[in-house]
């Protein structure tokens, strides 16, 4: 089933360049039995830093955000999917300085930002609620200058 995306839009050209995602999001492969089951056991057997991360985001308890863990999208498995600002948080521990995993999260990478999805890399040892807070606060901050009425009261 086709994912609708919204048409209108805050900024001028923002609904063409969603637009331009969806029609690259299209050309990527979909999630296959294989690949779903696959996730399926990775929530089944965390990593001690995937369990850290998934205490800190279950619940809404990161600013009201639904998460959800070891995610298919597009072929892929994303550690943590937040669908409402399309942003994916992986979390890297030792085994991805290798060059062999670096090459396949590269590749992983720019398949989610073809789509439209934000990326956010977080090491093993800098997890802890304040920063993944700080992290995902600075990634759906707007990036545009507040509309004239913003912060007034009235």
């Amino acid at each position: 089933m086709a994912r609708v995306m919204p048409t209108d839009s805050f900024l001028p050209g923002e609904s063409d360049k969603r637009q331009e995602r969806q029609k690259d999001a299209l050309s990527l492969p979909r999630a296959s039995k294989t690949k779903l089951a696959r996730a399926r056991d990775f929530r089944k057997a965390p990593t001690d830093a995937e369990r850290q991360v998934w205490e800190i985001l279950r619940n809404r308890q990161v600013l009201r955000l639904k998460f959800r863990r070891q995610k298919v999208i597009y072929g892929f498995i994303a550690d943590f999917y937040c669908a409402e600002h399309a942003l994916v948080i992986e979390v890297d521990g030792p085994i991805h300085e290798a060059e062999d995993h670096a090459r396949a999260d590269l590749e992983r990478t720019r398949a989610f930002e073809r789509a439209g999805i934000q990326v956010l890399r977080i090491r093993n040892e800098d997890i802890g609620r304040e920063t993944l807070e700080a992290l995902i606060h600075d990634a759906i901050r707007p990036s545009g200058p507040p509309s004239p009425g913003f912060g007034r009261g009235g």
